[in-house]
């Protein structure tokens, strides 16, 4: 079941997209190829109902695993803390001084 309101509308967009962009692979077209999804899913005979299905099939696959097995560890993983949003930090050696060095070690 795919959920079309609140938080996990973005998220559905892009599942709904990665779908897409793997139908459009498996069909062999490439994005000058302008085919939109329905007809790119009427080629390949490949409907949304059977992608949620296998979506389906597999989230009880996992359910049924033991609790210390990996993938049913991550299926309701929730990362914490907060992303550092920005530009990327200054490294060592990306800064150059004023006389154009690297910022490493000096030679004596």
């Amino acid at each position: 079941m795919v959920v079309k309101t609140g938080p996990f509308k973005q998220d559905t967009r892009r599942i709904t997209a990665a779908e897409m962009k793997c139908m459009q692979k498996t069909a062999g077209y490439i994005w000058t190829d302008y085919k939109t999804s329905t007809e790119t899913g009427k080629e390949i005979n490949i409907t949304l109902d059977k992608i949620q299905e296998y979506n389906r099939n597999w989230s009880q696959h996992v359910n049924r695993m033991t609790c210390n097995r990996l993938m049913r560890i991550l299926k309701n993983y929730r990362p914490t803390g907060r992303r550092n949003h920005g530009r990327p930090l200054h490294r060592l050696l990306d800064v150059k001084d004023r006389k154009g060095s690297t910022g490493g070690p000096t030679e004596c």
